[in-house]
């Protein structure tokens, strides 16, 4: 089972696909079948209600079959494995690049992920610049620090954060839309 802590902020913190399969194999998802034209990668706090949610209820009415977290995991599924499966099946991705986006392992896995199918990524920075991430700059590199030394405690086993990195510089160089506040 993933290992759980809080962080400072009073949030929990999991290590994202630490076992992407259920340790009871008995648990399957009901996603197991479902193929996704769309999946959505997004940090919750940043960009859930005000963008992810409201880009999948635009693209769901449109006919387009589309994966966000909440409202496509069904209770009884093995959150990580639905996730997979989701990334896996869809022939589109879009990344929600938000401010705090680098903090989380899971949206950093997720990316991962997301290039190795070789579908087609398109990137949102949602309040943020491309050059951030291509640079690995302000935000961006306080929450490498930060997975730098959860890696060298032994915490992320089974992942490579270069590569989180590699994943980064690459979506930063990928045409996309830039997203900015209002009074920007």
């Amino acid at each position: 089972m993933a290992s759980t802590s809080t962080s400072g902020r009073g949030e929990e913190e999991r290590d994202p696909f630490l076992v992407l399969e259920p340790p009871n194999k008995k648990i399957k998802s009901s996603l197991t079948a479902k193929q996704y034209d769309v999946f959505i990668n997004h940090r919750g706090p940043d960009s859930k209600t005000d963008l992810a949610l409201p880009l999948y209820n635009s693209l769901q009415q449109a006919g387009i079959r589309t994966y966000v977290d909440a409202p496509e995991t069904e209770l009884g599924d093995y959150f990580p494995s639905a996730i997979k499966n989701a990334i896996s099946s869809a022939t589109l991705h879009i990344a929600i690049l938000s401010p705090r986006y680098a903090e989380s392992a899971w949206c950093l896995a997720e990316l991962s992920l997301m290039f190795q199918t070789r579908a087609r990524i398109i990137p949102l920075f949602y309040h943020v610049r491309p050059s951030d991430f291509r640079y690995i700059k302000n935000e961006v590199a306080d929450a490498f620090r930060k997975h730098e030394e959860k890696e060298k405690e032994g915490r992320y086993p089974d992942h490579d954060i270069q590569q989180w990195k590699e994943c980064l510089q690459n979506v930063s160089g990928i045409k996309g839309y830039e997203i900015k506040e209002q009074n920007e």
